[in-house]
């Protein structure tokens, strides 16, 4: 029961987390921190509770302050990941300023704690690729973080906040998206053991979630639909989206192509597509096995990620 009024209070606040933070204020407060090469974690931690009295912030801006500071100053150890011997301490990760996605998660932790902010993690399931491309899914896996403010609770994935990885390789793109999640988003990459927090109307089984594809932060600013909505594609595959606002009358889409050097290959360059009462349709024609995903824009200048297939070709 508990869990369910968790889930009450999430929907009630959810969008409104972000719209509620002095996003200025947070940034005011991060620039005068020290470097962090340059002071301990514990001296790091004082000046943060400093900053924290001094600019009066609120819980939920001091929840946003830790996950920006992390965003600034951590980044994931892609070779670490891949090997399987990234830290999980957060204390060396801090001191490295890079580590895995538990130190990362762990280190935001504690910053919380020092600040009185109270978080949890949530293990489950993650989706992710195989070496063949082919969905995995990776059990007991840290995938999200939560936090408490007045008694209410939102999603937070804080390494998918800091950049992403490509094979060894680190490239920030720190992005406020993943600090309260839309819970429709979050189910399609992550699957808790706790089913309470899909944090969804209609919970969804492990078997929905393994067969799905996956969807990105660009489809729920445009698009309400999908059809195929498949997590593999063997051919050629013709996919129709349903826009958000049936009065949008042009749209540039393109898909990438992503190969095992770890490479990402264009295949179209913002193809413009027609709308058609408010759908538009666009063909995949994968051209090796690999991990396929299309990218929309209004301008043909901003695009941004839709969703993500894995291609097997037999």
């Amino acid at each position: 029961m508990k869990l369910l009024l968790l889930y009450i209070n999430f929907l009630v606040c959810f969008s409104a987390l972000l719209d509620e933070i002095r996003k200025e204020v947070v940034d005011q407060a991060l620039l005068k921190l020290p470097k962090r090469e340059r002071i301990d974690i514990l001296k790091m931690f004082l000046a943060m509770s400093n900053a924290k009295e001094d600019y009066l912030m609120t819980d939920d801006e001091i929840a946003y302050f830790a996950y920006k500071w992390i965003g600034q100053n951590i980044e994931i150890d892609c070779l670490g990941n891949k090997f399987g011997n990234s830290t999980t301490l957060p204390t060396t990760t801090y001191k490295k300023g890079k580590g895995g996605e538990i130190g990362i998660s762990e280190l935001f932790n504690m910053i919380c704690v020092f600040l009185n902010i109270e978080t949890s993690n949530i293990f489950g399931v993650k989706k992710t690729f195989t070496r063949n491309f082919l969905i995995l899914l990776i059990y007991l896996k840290l995938i999200n973080i939560h936090i408490s403010i007045d008694n209410k609770y939102y999603l937070l994935d804080v390494t998918s906040g800091i950049g992403i990885c490509s094979g060894t390789n680190f490239y920030k793109r720190q992005k406020d998206d993943y600090f309260g999640i839309d819970p429709e988003l979050s189910i399609r990459h992550l699957f808790p053991n706790d089913k309470e927090w899909q944090l969804l109307s209609k919970p969804i089984t492990e078997d929905q979630f393994s067969s799905q594809a996956i969807l990105d932060e660009g489809f729920f600013k445009y698009f309400n639909k999908i059809t195929p909505d498949i997590e593999t594609i063997k051919e050629q595959t013709k996919v129709t989206l349903t826009l958000k606002d049936p009065k949008v009358e042009k749209m540039y889409i393109r898909d990438c192509f992503e190969i095992r050097n770890d490479s990402v290959v264009l295949v179209s360059m913002g193809e413009e597509i027609k709308i058609i009462n408010g759908t538009c349709e666009f063909t995949i024609r994968p051209f090796r096995s690999g991990y396929a995903y299309l990218e929309v824009s209004d301008d043909n200048n901003n695009y941004y990620k839709v969703l993500s297939y894995g291609v097997y070709l037999s």
